[in-house]
């Protein structure tokens, strides 16, 4: 059983983040989560020498801006993005196909700026879906689960969506790599803190909306390097 770990970045306002970026991972439940669990705990202590915070939890953009238990005042840039590199090379390490869709919030007709977001966040995260059932196709009889980071303003949205890519309308209206065959089950939430695969999947959401772009201050290539992704 496959397990298909997404997270969004991009969702702030238009002018400074435009990108909706829908991204994660598609993991082997029986062979690669514990694993990857493992080797979170130990990225976790090695950051914070082995005085973790309690409740501190892997999250791209308090990382790279210094936030929270991340503190610039604390930690220098260059220890904060090695671990944001050390995160964004875990789906390289463990051979975790990544999987990505975007949408320029720029480019969508002009209205109501929530509508556009809504949809923005509708079409990145078919784009993510239809990699993964594509990804499923290829793997024989094999099902997948999708867990989103559980986001109250667009559950609804997402799941609605993910009900009408598995219905019949979803043929006719989206061609034929529709409905899906692979996905099964409706799509699953769950709090970041809950997830460590949710923390790897912020970090190639994280990653690839600023390779979109094109912000910081240098690091994005070395993060890219993990991040094999099939769309």
């Amino acid at each position: 059983m496959r397990f298909a770990y997404l997270d969004d970045s991009g969702l702030g306002n238009i002018e400074d983040d435009p990108y909706v970026v829908v991204a994660g991972v598609i993991v082997n439940a029986d062979s690669q989560i514990k694993p990857v669990e493992k080797r979170l705990g130990e990225i976790k202590e090695e950051f914070f020498s082995g005085n973790t915070p309690k409740g501190a939890i892997f999250h791209g953009v308090d990382i790279y801006q210094g936030q929270k238990h991340f503190s610039k005042h604390t930690f220098s840039f260059e220890s904060r993005l090695k671990l944001l590199t050390q995160l964004a090379e875990i789906p390289k390490d463990f051979d975790l196909p990544v999987v990505m869709g975007a949408v320029d919030r720029r480019t969508r007709s002009a209205g109501n700026p929530k509508a556009v977001l809504r949809d923005a966040i509708k079409l990145a995260s078919a784009q993510c879906v239809l990699s993964i059932e594509l990804y499923m196709r290829s793997q024989g009889n094999e099902n997948c689960f999708l867990v989103y980071e559980n986001t109250n303003t667009y559950k609804s949205v997402i799941k609605e969506q993910h009900e009408y890519l598995r219905s019949e309308e979803s043929r006719e209206k989206s061609g034929p790599s529709f409905p899906l065959e692979r996905i099964v089950e409706t799509a699953h939430f769950a709090e970041k803190s809950e997830s460590a695969m949710l923390q790897v999947a912020d970090a190639a959401a994280f990653t690839f909306n600023r390779m979109f772009r094109k912000l910081g201050k240098g690091g994005e290539h070395k993060l890219l390097r993990g991040l094999s992704f099939l769309s």
